[in-house]
């Protein structure tokens, strides 16, 4: 019979694909945002609460 063996994922693997993830959601994100014009308008503090917002759902699946 054969044997397969399964890992599971540690915490930093899990930390690095959510930092992956919300890196694209935000260039995906503010690239649609007709008012953003540079990566500082990315890091204003209205933009980065809304995107908290959109990754906390993603992150609690």
């Amino acid at each position: 019979m054969d044997t397969t063996k399964t890992t599971t994922s540690t915490t930093q693997q899990f930390l690095i694909i959510a930092l992956i993830v919300l890196l694209l959601a935000c260039i995906a994100l503010f690239s649609l945002d007709k008012d953003t014009n540079s990566f500082n308008d990315l890091l204003k503090p209205g933009n980065l609460f809304v995107l908290v917002l959109y990754f906390t759902p993603d992150l609690l699946n």
